[in-house]
């Protein structure tokens, strides 16, 4: 084995460490945004078996067994998304190294490297439920690989001499084990994301460009693989089609907000905007609220760039020139995000994943060109600039590499990003609102107020910049009503309750089917001692909607507290059966049927039962349920089990401090003297009585 052929086999390995070290401080970063929901709390997210081929069921299912092998422990979702990149990349570097040859290892390195530690992947990588991308990702270029393989295995095929059955040879595998494994990719990928439906385009592309010949040749030459994935495009697209319904569906006003000659129109300056950050990635952000094009100028130019290139592309591509392949990679993978079909936000970094690898192949080969070009016939000077071609290849990844680490501290936290956001975009409504939605969630209610206040002054002045109705992520109409019960809650927690009903009275004129501020405003009421008035709105909201939880919930609490414990049990029950995960519903429950001093009330069992659950849920860390499981473990007759609880949870108490004032909903306050009162009982062998 020559030396360069034993550096090159060393090629993969650093793609992967280069791919790790721009990783390496994304690990401990925490859930953000809709990753709570994907990986925590929709109702089948643990939920192995059965399994059901849906939309995206590939990767629902990789969270399933994440979640089964390490629970809910971040850093095992960040080194699986991690490693789903690394395996893309290493796809990447073997379809680019045996399109251009062996000689040209490095450069496929370089291709490879590039685009597994620029920063523009951040949002499919670090961003743990964007895996739907990244897993896709994953599959198309494993597509693009097998099925380069399968060629290269059916012309090696067509001229391999008969050998000898004595002979000992190392046989690759043959052109039929490849296209299986492109048609198992094929389908794995349809399983991930809708994207994938655009790689039959791909490979007949492909073949066309690589393989030195017309598409209906090569579509001859591997007729039974093209069917077979045209067929796959029909048969996996089915669980897609509920996409299209939500987009076109009554119940969806999108079409009506972004018309879809609108949202092509717009898309050509989000495109030429994607292809700056593949070259300069700076700013990124990840929510833009892209402002749908109001102007000819908006539209004229860019829309001129974008054709000419895609005319460009497609000349380029009849011809057979390695460039018209990248163009249509570019185009064809950007298409589904980017061209008709509307979508609620018209431009997310994530969607450049796999178009990034173009313009990556593109600018790479083309500077390696550049730098080769002026020395063709030299060998020393053939040295130099393969040097100085590798020196410029280890430059940018190294400097894409540090861009991916400053990009990843921003997913330390959802104040953090969307204060980023909030800065690069101003008029971004959403943002604006999320950030006052995090300081209050910090507990910093003063700057919560002021953030709230200000954003709603520029919504009631009719501040042109958050005024289209059309994207919601810059709509003030949209969020004026959500702005208005966050600063109800903001009000409460500083104690203003007569404030927050005002705010809330206002948010629901705003927004009529707005359960959770009717809810709210009972909160509110409660706390301004208008017990009945609280009681009226609970009432009116599970009037308006059965099944509204919370509102039977909190109904449930203020008659048990009046002491109609039968009819606030029956509310908790409803509450649990509209949401079985409604830890509050179970809490309060447990606690009515273990505390309450009408005995026909009391049950132990359940109580004990829902307590258990309870704690279970919080890891069994969580002072107020370790007390609350020490009432339902005392009910049962279990005095000591009854002091173990009560003394954990007085421990966790003192260790921890209770929260601050209003950070806690109602009846919910525990203090250490509480808990002590309770634990003398268990000692004495008594259970507790509320009230």
């Amino acid at each position: 084995m020559s030396r360069g052929t034993g550096l090159a086999r060393l090629l993969p390995l650093a793609v992967v460490a280069a791919g790790v070290l721009a990783y390496v401080n994304s690990f401990s970063k925490p859930f953000l945004f809709d990753d709570s929901y994907v990986v925590v709390n929709r109702p089948d997210a643990h939920r192995v078996f059965p399994f059901r081929w849906q939309s995206r069921a590939v990767v629902d299912l990789s969270f399933k067994l994440n979640y089964a092998a390490g629970g809910v422990n971040v850093a095992d979702y960040h080194v699986t998304n991690l490693a789903i990149h690394l395996i893309a990349g290493l796809f990447l570097f073997g379809a680019v190294r045996r399109t251009l040859g062996h000689a040209h290892a490095f450069l496929a390195f370089s291709v490879a490297a590039i685009w597994v530690v620029h920063p523009l992947q951040t949002e499919s990588v670090t961003y743990i439920c964007q895996r739907y991308e990244s897993m896709m990702g994953m599959f198309y270029l494993m597509c693009v690989y097998t099925w380069i393989r399968a060629g290269e295995s059916v012309r090696d095929e067509q001229k391999e001499p008969d050998v000898a059955p004595s002979s000992v040879v190392r046989r690759p595998l043959s052109a039929a084990a490849w296209y299986g494994l492109c048609a198992a990719a094929f389908v794995l990928g349809m399983g991930s994301k809708e994207t994938m439906i655009t790689v039959p385009v791909v490979l007949c592309a492909y073949d066309h460009v690589f393989n030195g010949g017309a598409v209906l040749s090569a579509l001859r030459r591997r007729r039974w693989l093209m069917l077979l994935l045209a067929a796959g495009v029909v048969v996996l697209a089915i669980p897609f089609i509920g996409v299209l319904r939500y987009i076109a569906g009554s119940n969806s006003d999108l079409l009506s907000r972004i018309p879809p000659l609108h949202y092509l129109a717009t898309q050509p300056k989000v495109i030429l905007h994607y292809i700056r950050l593949t070259v300069f990635p700076y700013p990124l952000c990840l929510d833009y609220a892209w402002p749908l094009a109001d102007s000819a100028m908006d539209v004229l130019l860019p829309g001129l760039v974008v054709v000419l290139l895609f005319v460009g592309t497609l000349l380029a591509a009849w011809r057979r020139q390695p460039v018209g392949f990248l163009g249509i990679w570019f185009f064809v993978t950007l298409a589904p995000a980017s061209s008709i079909v509307p979508f609620e936000d018209l431009a997310f970094e994530h969607r450049m994943y796999l178009p990034l690898a173009a313009v990556v192949a593109l600018l790479t080969c083309g500077a390696y060109r550049l730098l080769m070009k002026p020395v063709r016939e030299e060998a020393a000077g053939k040295r130099a600039a393969r040097v100085a071609a590798a020196a410029v290849a280890v430059a940018a990844v190294g400097a894409l590499s540090v861009l991916t680490i400053m990009r990843n501290r921003v997913y330390s936290s959802e104040y953090g990003m969307w204060l980023d956001v909030a800065a690069r975009r101003p008029n971004n409504v959403r943002a604006q609102l999320a950030v006052a939605d995090a300081l209050f969630e910090r507990g910093d209610y003063a700057e919560a107020e002021k953030k709230a206040v200000d954003l709603l002054r520029r919504i009631e002045s009719g501040d042109p910049g958050i005024s289209d109705r059309r994207v919601r992520a810059a709509s003030g109409d949209y969020y004026y009503p959500m702005l208005l019960n966050k600063l109800g809650q903001i009000m409460v927690a500083r104690g203003r309750t007569e404030e927050a009903i005002g705010f809330y009275r206002n948010s629901i004129a705003a927004r009529a089917d707005d359960w959770s501020a009717y809810c709210n405003m009972a909160v509110a009421q409660y706390l301004a001692d208008r017990k009945d008035a609280a009681m009226a709105t609970c009432r009116t909201v599970i009037g308006l909607a059965p099944r509204y939880a919370r509102g039977h919930a909190f109904l449930g609490f203020i008659l048990a507290e009046k002491g109609q414990y039968a009819e606030a049990a029956g509310h908790y029950r409803k509450a649990l059966e509209a949401a079985p995960g409604l830890v509050t519903a179970r809490y309060d429950l447990a606690w009515l049927l273990a505390t309450c001093p009408d005995a026909a009330a009391r049950d132990g069992a359940v109580a004990l039962s829902l307590a258990e659950s309870v704690n279970e849920a919080t890891g069994g860390q969580s002072y107020r349920t370790l007390d609350l499981l020490g009432t339902a473990l005392a009910e049962c007759g279990r005095f000591e089990d009854a002091e173990q609880a009560a003394s954990k949870a007085l421990e966790l108490l003192r260790r921890r401090g209770a929260p601050a004032a209003g950070q806690e909903q109602p009846g919910y306050a525990v203090t250490a003297d509480d808990i002590e009162r309770r634990l003398d009982l268990y000692r004495q062998k008594k259970p507790f009585r509320d009230r």
